[in-house]
């Protein structure tokens, strides 16, 4: 997860929040659900549409990717729910 959200596959700026971890098996809300804890990543809207179509697994393994475990530092950066 890049602080100055670039994608982690093709370096694009503005890259978009992406979680790693289901928010649905979370509590479901973005907004409401404590984000700590959660993998997330920064993707382009290309890298983005395409982890959706192949699903998170499969966009894991292609790009070899884990994600990055969102502490108070990323939560602050991206406006996320601590509590």
């Amino acid at each position: 997860m890049s602080i100055d959200k670039r994608c982690v596959v093709c370096g694009k700026s503005h890259a978009d929040f992406a979680h790693v971890d289901s928010v649905g098996a979370n509590g479901g809300n973005r907004q409401k659900i404590k984000h700590l804890g959660l993998r997330s990543m920064s993707l382009c809207r290309e890298h983005h549409q395409e982890q959706h179509k192949i699903g998170i697994q499969s966009f894991m393994n292609k790009y070899h990717l884990n994600g990055i475990k969102i502490d108070e530092k990323i939560a602050l950066a991206h406006g996320l729910n601590m509590r």
